[in-house]
This record gives structure tokens, sequence and C-alpha cells, in this order.
């Protein structure tokens, strides 16, 4: 059973996102938008927004987290832990923390050079950004000082400004725009860029987290035949990163909330339903083919077993420096409660 509390370091953070989910808050507690620029013309409705300090001269880049088990993991997809971020505790891990806008922005933070002689809160040894839901990451700078960019927005159902198009590449011209603007430290290259279809199925938009998505259930599905029915397999992502030495490295996790029913109650209410015909002098003729049953997903859900939810991780897989490499396949789905 995981604990109810977990101690990150730069240490362990990569070894425990393997074992563990992770959901980050979308922002800080005490955060407040202060330093943002409202954008024109074909971006209009968005903001470039620069955590740094504040007006009163406190550093909002660099926040105190808690990493708890939730009272209630279906409120957050299912997750073992969920991270919550804030600017006024005097307890927990120093971290820099880089919220998201659902009003629509790019929200920019960059991480200084480690300061000699600093103690952890000076150099904060962890980073997190805010859970992702369709959202794009996209690194700039050196692993030493780098800079990330949460781009989103929630959408006109969510309170923001809807993007156009395809909204990776909506996003990557926004940079571009705040580039030529001059505003926050955009004048490097852009050098990894995580994609929404990177962590998700977008539906019609291909991408890589689909694919990784039907193998995961089709993991479950053949580990579990016969004990369990996997109703649904849904991808879902986080960033997160720790100092080596002076250099930063960054990673994705790749959540999978399984929603599941265990065969056991499946098969205890296909003998209710015979029962019930028996009893009621029906068409005592009438078969029920049990092994056809819980592979039909409309008898699974009108069987009257319990709906179960959790949370595994997928996939950790580092993003920046580099980009894409030393990807991590975890086998934590060995682990559903039957």
């Amino acid at each position: 059973m995981p604990p109810d509390q977990l101690n990150l370091t730069a240490a362990n953070i990569l070894d425990l996102a393997k074992r563990y989910s992770f959901y980050p808050m979308d922002k800080a507690v005490g955060y407040t938008s202060q330093n943002e620029t409202a954008l024109t013309g074909q971006f209009e409705g968005f903001r470039h927004t620069l955590v740094s300090q504040n007006r009163e001269g406190a550093d909002q880049r660099v926040a105190r987290i808690a990493v708890e088990r939730p009272q209630i993991p279906v409120m957050y997809r299912g997750t073992d832990y969920l991270v919550s971020p804030s600017l006024t505790a005097t307890t927990g891990t120093p971290a820099y923390f880089l919220p998201w806008d659902n009003r629509g922005a790019i929200v920019e933070m960059t991480i200084p050079p480690f300061a000699v002689g600093g103690d952890e809160v000076a150099n904060p040894p962890i980073f997190f950004t805010a859970v992702l839901s369709g959202c794009t990451i996209m690194f700039k700078g050196t692993p030493a000082k780098p800079t990330i960019f949460h781009c989103g927005t929630g959408g006109s159902g969510g309170g923001g400004t809807p993007t156009s198009g395809d909204p990776n590449q909506f996003f990557r011209r926004m940079l571009r725009d705040i580039k030529s603007r001059g505003l926050g430290r955009s004048n490097y290259n852009v050098a990894s860029q995580i994609l929404s279809t990177d962590y998700m199925d977008r539906g019609a938009v291909p991408g890589l987290a689909r694919g990784e998505q039907d193998r995961f259930k089709s993991k479950l599905e053949s580990h579990y035949r016969g004990t369990l029915f996997i109703e649904a397999v849904t991808m879902w992502g986080i960033v997160f990163g720790f100092r080596n030495g002076v250099n930063w490295e960054f990673y994705l996790q790749e959540n999978a909330t399984i929603i599941y029913r265990n065969m056991d109650d499946i098969a205890q209410y296909i003998d209710l339903l015979k029962k019930a015909v028996a009893d009621q002098g029906k068409s005592k003729s009438m078969q029920f083919n049990l092994s056809q049953a819980i592979t039909d997903q409309t008898v699974a859900n009108k069987a009257g077993a319990d709906v179960k939810t959790c949370c595994r991780p997928a996939v950790v897989t580092r993003v920046f420096p580099g980009g894409a490499g030393h990807a991590s396949v975890t086998n934590r789905w060995r682990t559903l409660r039957t």
C-alpha cells in the first residue's frame, strides 16, 4: 500500500514517478497573475504571463509542495498522489511551480542558474507544472538556465479563449509572436516541445498517445483475463523536473486512468439473472453465455458490478535536454485491486 505522503527529492523523484501517478494542481495557493501582457491580432483574447516576482518583490516561482494521497481519487483521474503547491506555506519541499491560465495564455518561467552556497529555498531541487489536459509545453534556453512555457486555454467551455486549428501549432505561432514583441525570454529557439497528442488521445488527430493507450489496455486485458473486465483506459500527462548537479532534466509522465470491474461480480449478476428467469417461469431454454457476456461492454455496464477507478504511470520519458530520450515503460499496471 502506498504511503499517505511522499517526500520528493532530486534523488528519488524519477524512480517514484515510475511507480506512482502524480496530479499537480493548477496553481499554487497564494499565486496571482501579475506580470501579464494582453496579445492582439490573431491572438486577441490570449496573454503572455511571466512568472517571477510579484509587486511586493516575492518570488512567485518557488512554492512549497505537499505530495499526499487524495481523499477522493476519482475526482483527480484516480491518481496516486496530489501535488499541492503553496506560496504561503512554511513546510513542504521547495519546488519551482509553473501554473497554467484557463483564460488562454502562454505562461513562462525561467529557472535561474544554481546559486553557489544557497540552501534548497534558493536552489529548489525539483520542478512541476500544472496537470496537462490538452496543453503544450515548450522549452528554451540551456539545462543550467532553462525557460519553460505552459501553453493552454480552458476554451469556450472552460472560461477561456478558444484556439483555431491545431492547438499545438497555434501556440507555436503565438510564441513566435511573443518573440517578435520582445516579451519574456523568448529570444532563444524552441529546443523541445511536448504536444498534446504525446500524452492524450485527441480523437481524429493522430499522435503517439493513442498507440500507447491501446497497447497499455491490451497489456491489462491480457494480464487480467478472466479476473477483471477492463472497461476503459484514458491517457493524460504531467511534466516534472529535477536538478542534476547544476543542470536540469525534465520528464513527461504519461498516466493511464483505468476503469474496470471484477469478473466475479459480473458472474454473480449473470447467476442472478438465470435464477430470476427460472423463478418467473420464463423460457427455461434461455441460455447465458458467460464468456460472451464478460467481453460485451453493454452487458458489463448493466451487470451491477462495482466500477473501480485507479491510475498508473505508463511511460516516463525525458523531454529536455535532448528531447524524447530515455523512455521507461513502467510495470505497476500489474497491481490493480482485484
